[in-house]
């Protein structure tokens, strides 16, 4: 072999040397570090398994995060990434609107801004009252303030005022009907003591409480709500009025106040022409009041024409 021959293959085997590291063992030690890198991550990611597994799940947390963990028995990260969650839900706004119940040592500032969160007017004039039938302003300011230092939001006055309206609305409607019903058992009796002749003397009571009262409404409702219609004496003291201002001249002497003149009785005339129950009892020969009507009508004529 020449020497070139001899040159060309040292060259080559040199260059297969050289090439070696990339195709063969070489490049096997390469992979091989590769993969011993490989194994080492490989520990990592054991590591991690072992913690996920039931190892340590809080290494590295800080102090104040181990508190946290401890306080709330997280037994997981798992745990306390649903615990969050929830509290999330809970909290529901921003956390200048959260409120929070003051503790044993709390100061008279924290139960303000705790009332004040928890909506409480600044002073009771907040409250506001609506307009309601039956309440006054006195009762209106004295709700307000109790509210206010019960420490009440808007709502739970709006409660409180109509459970104390709503209280007196009750009693006077049971007084109100204990009233009608003690005048109806009143006028039974009375009826079955005049019989035929009660339809005229009830007339003679409303005649009597028109002219005692002048016709005022608010006369007449105190007149009611006294129950005197509610007692047969009352109501009989009544009829003697309201026959004495037909012009019988028992009450009046003929002509004092207004009764037994003849301007009162064709004043009267004139009403009872409108008076349904009257004017039935005058037109039907068969009603229990009949003889009465006719006798009050006669009586009234004859007082309002003395000359006729």
């Amino acid at each position: 072999m020449g020497f070139r021959s001899m040159t060309i293959q040292r060259w080559t085997s040199g260059s297969a040397a050289l090439r070696a590291p990339d195709d063969g063992a070489g490049a096997g030690a390469v992979a091989g570090t590769d993969t011993g890198a490989g194994a080492a991550a490989g520990t990592d990611t054991g590591a991690a398994g072992a913690a996920g597994a039931g190892g340590d799940w809080t290494a590295g947390f800080s102090e104040a995060a181990l508190d946290v963990v401890k306080r709330n028995d997280f037994k997981t990260a798992e745990a306390s990434v649903l615990a969050f969650d929830e509290t999330q839900k809970m909290v529901g706004g921003p956390r200048d609107r959260m409120v929070f119940i003051p503790g044993e040592n709390a100061t008279p500032e924290d139960w303000q801004q705790f009332r004040a969160r928890a909506g409480r007017p600044e002073t009771a004039a907040g409250y506001e009252p609506a307009a309601r039938e039956g309440s006054d302003e006195g009762s209106d300011t004295a709700i307000a303030e109790l509210a206010h230092a019960m420490g009440l939001d808007k709502r739970q006055f709006a409660q409180l005022r109509e459970a104390h309206y709503g209280a007196g609305d009750a009693g006077r409607d049971a007084f109100a009907k204990e009233i009608d019903a003690a005048a109806a058992r009143c006028s039974a009796e009375l009826a079955a003591r005049f019989g035929d002749q009660w339809t005229v003397k009830e007339e003679m009571t409303r005649r009597a409480e028109t002219y005692l009262t002048g016709g005022d409404a608010n006369l007449a409702a105190a007149l009611k709500s006294a129950g005197l219609k509610g007692s047969a004496t009352f109501m009989e003291r009544l009829i003697t009025i309201g026959e004495a201002v037909a012009g019988d001249g028992k009450l009046f002497g003929g002509g004092g106040g207004g009764g037994g003149t003849p301007a009162s009785a064709t004043a009267e005339i004139e009403r009872l022409k409108g008076d349904k129950a009257h004017q039935d009892a005058i037109m039907d020969k068969a009603h229990p009041g009949h003889a009465a009507a006719i006798e009050l009508r006669d009586r009234l004529f004859k007082q309002a024409y003395p000359e006729g």
